[in-house]
């Protein structure tokens, strides 16, 4: 994998730092995956494994980006299409699922590809831009570039709102 550009992420999110070899401070680890042409980095202490999809149970009236649950280990688990998170329209179907754990909760994201580990480091790249800016409070918490496209550095416990928790529980029940 190429190197990118360095990340800045705001001091609340991040977690254990070290220092790399040019005296940037150096952030935990992140795995860098991709989705359409964008790639992602989540932090790497909620991933759980990376896998092949597994059939997935579609919820009516759930988001669009929110594929259904499926299961995982036993777990139901909330499966999130990474591409209609981030507005990509792509037709054909994810090949790799990242499970996470997320306050003990599951949840998987489905995307095109399991690139690697990267330690991030603070450095260059600016915050979201101000056009972004209502993504504040979003699943992504930082914007870069790495290789040929966008690299967001993802915050998993804002993948699925507590909102979409509830509705999923609610149709939980509801069987």
């Amino acid at each position: 994998m190429n190197e990118g550009r360095n990340v800045d992420l705001p001091d609340a999110r991040l977690g254990a730092t070290a220092a790399d070899g040019a005296g940037n401070e150096a952030l935990a680890p992140f795995l860098i995956c991709r989705s359409a042409r964008c790639h992602c980095a989540l932090p790497l202490k909620h991933v759980a494994e990376t896998m092949r999809p597994v059939p997935v149970e579609r919820i009516e009236g759930m988001p669009d980006f929110l594929l259904g649950v499926a299961s995982i280990r036993g777990d139901v688990t909330p499966v999130v299409d990474m591409r209609r998170l981030i507005g990509v329209d792509i037709e054909s179907k994810p090949t790799r699922f990242v499970s996470l754990r997320v306050d003990e909760r599951p949840l998987a994201l489905a995307l095109d590809e399991v690139l690697g580990i990267r330690h991030l480091v603070r450095g260059t790249a600016d915050r979201l831009p101000p056009l972004l800016g209502a993504m504040h409070d979003s699943a992504v918490s930082a914007i870069s570039t790495l290789d040929d496209g966008l690299l967001l550095v993802l915050q998993c416990a804002k993948l699925l709102s507590d909102e979409v928790r509830q509705q999923l529980a609610g149709a939980r029940d509801l069987r």
